[in-house]
């Protein structure tokens, strides 16, 4: 028959998860404070759109990025939407983008408490879902360290979803089934990838349920389209117009050089996810074996790497499917009876497993650093800028840890974000999938190492009025004929001249 994972195998995990979780928590609190200008940071960007849209609307040109553009029609609103009333309340950004964060985090306990008891898993069980869901190594590097928050605040509702449809997989489908049509739209808006990987579970639930329950499916999804369509249909319409389906994501499953702990996480957890399923389903209804097929089918893709040859699911990267199998994984777990062996290992992982999760942040994930004496300097520079400009903070970096290891390095993406909530015009900004690969490369280029000629007729391609250069960048660029408008320290800011 098996044995069942007892609650006091949970308690380690969620003890030491949670204690790391607080000392990650109290050094990225530094974002009340300070802006993060680092190459390790997400938080820059949403930051910067969380400011366009109080400013600009949702879909109305913004200037402060890229010559103006028209953030919202290509990336999703979710999180800056839940998150606009908070920083109405505060009036300050940082604020606001940190107390969201702790807010979702909370929001998930409340999730997985109230789903887990109408599942009948017991607390111990549920808090140990919630900790090992939100506080393992990748949703530290991801929400705590970088602050991907559209994309947490889009998994946040996909537990509502998925619950959702395990809930009434057993159950008949009433009134409340609308509430998976709102949760699902809510993906929508919140982060394209989470929403490809949701869409799964409507095929999943179509092929459990029968006869009209079927159609009532199908109605449920086309809400959820309808519902979400006021800013899919203008993404659409909008986003062949930058970079963004050139790029294959997917493929990063296939990258074991720089994802190495990624991709080899992307074998072991689709493993363990095969092997409890097994033992989970074998005394399972027919209906529950249907609509887990599409579930292990994805789980199976991912696993072998398949899943790079799927149209749709091909533009899909790691993290999305790591989330969608982590949530089957320990749902099966906190479900199942297991042989000796497998419970053996499965006891033994819930102490390995925050031990080597912890492991992997200390060495992979730096902790948030103080300023360095350039990022001072150019945060003080931002004051006198009056027109458009570009930043020019290239770094002789043999290799990618090199740069990370210099605590000065000024990341250009996260000044224009900056810049950008100060009120500032640049030529370059974050997303570059919203501009065409021609305008990335030469946004993105080293400028001043050109001739002069070559490099005013590429600023002026820009539509760049002001220049920030650093160190002897800063006398190249003088002998070009630029004016100096300010120097503090390293940090030069000149104007092109207006003749």
């Amino acid at each position: 028959m098996g044995k069942e994972i007892e609650n006091k195998w949970y308690y380690f995990s969620i003890i030491t998860l949670s204690i790391y979780f607080i000392i990650r928590v109290l050094n990225e609190s530094k974002i009340l404070h300070v802006f993060p200008l680092d190459y390790t940071n997400d938080y820059a960007s949403h930051i910067a759109k969380l400011f366009f849209l109080d400013k600009c609307g949702l879909f109305d040109l913004c200037p402060y990025w890229y010559n103006g553009v028209d953030v919202f029609s290509m990336y999703p609103p979710g999180w800056f939407i839940f998150t606009l009333p908070i920083y109405y309340l505060t009036n300050n950004l940082l604020y606001s983008t940190f107390i969201s964060e702790m807010i979702l985090f909370f929001i998930s306990l409340l999730i997985i408490n109230y789903f887990g008891k109408k599942l009948d898993i017991s607390f111990a069980k549920r808090l140990g879902f919630f900790v090992l869901f939100s506080f393992n190594a990748m949703s530290i590097g991801n929400y705590v360290r970088l602050g991907r928050l559209p994309e947490m605040f889009s998994w946040v509702n996909f537990l509502v979803f998925a619950f959702l449809m395990l809930y009434f997989l057993k159950k008949r489908l009433d009134w409340r089934f609308i509430f998976i049509s709102i949760f699902y739209a809510l993906i929508v808006i919140s982060h394209q990838t989470t929403a490809i990987v949701s869409s799964v579970l409507f095929l999943s639930l179509f092929l459990a349920k029968r006869g009209k329950e079927k159609m009532i499916v199908i109605a449920s999804a086309a809400l959820a389209l309808a519902l979400s369509s006021w800013w899919w249909i203008e993404y659409l319409m909008n986003v062949g117009d930058g970079s963004a389906l050139t790029y294959v994501l997917s493929n990063w499953l296939l990258d074991f050089k720089t994802l190495l702990y990624e991709n080899i996480a992307a074998i072991i957890l689709p493993l363990a996810s095969l092997a409890l399923f097994y033992f989970y389903i074998r005394d399972k209804s027919k209906e529950e074996r249907l609509f887990f097929i599409p579930i292990v089918a994805i789980i199976i893709l991912v696993m072998t790497r398949l899943i790079v040859f799927i149209p749709l699911f091909n533009y899909v990267y790691t993290d999305p499917y790591m989330y969608f199998i982590l949530f089957f994984a320990l749902y099966f777990m906190t479900k199942t009876r297991l042989p000796r062996l497998l419970y053996a290992l499965a006891v033994t992982s819930l102490v390995l497993v925050p031990i080597a999760s912890i492991a992997v942040n200390e060495v992979h994930t730096p902790y948030l650093p103080n300023y360095g004496e350039r990022q001072k300097n150019a945060v003080e520079i931002v004051d006198y800028i009056e027109g458009r400009f570009f930043i020019d903070s290239y770094e002789n970096y043999e290799t990618y840890s090199e740069l990370l290891e210099d605590k000065d390095a000024l990341f250009a993406k996260a000044f224009y974000a900056l810049a950008a909530t100060k009120g500032k015009n640049g030529a370059g900004g974050w997303n570059e999938q919203f501009v065409s690969k021609e305008y990335n490369r030469l946004v993105n280029s080293r400028l001043v190492t050109r001739d002069c000629d070559k490099m005013k007729n590429d600023l002026n391609t820009l539509n760049v009025t002001e220049v920030i250069v650093f160190d002897e960048d800063c006398i190249a660029v003088k002998k070009c004929g630029l004016n100096e408008k300010k120097r503090i320290g390293d940090a030069c800011l000149y104007e092109m001249d207006s003749k």
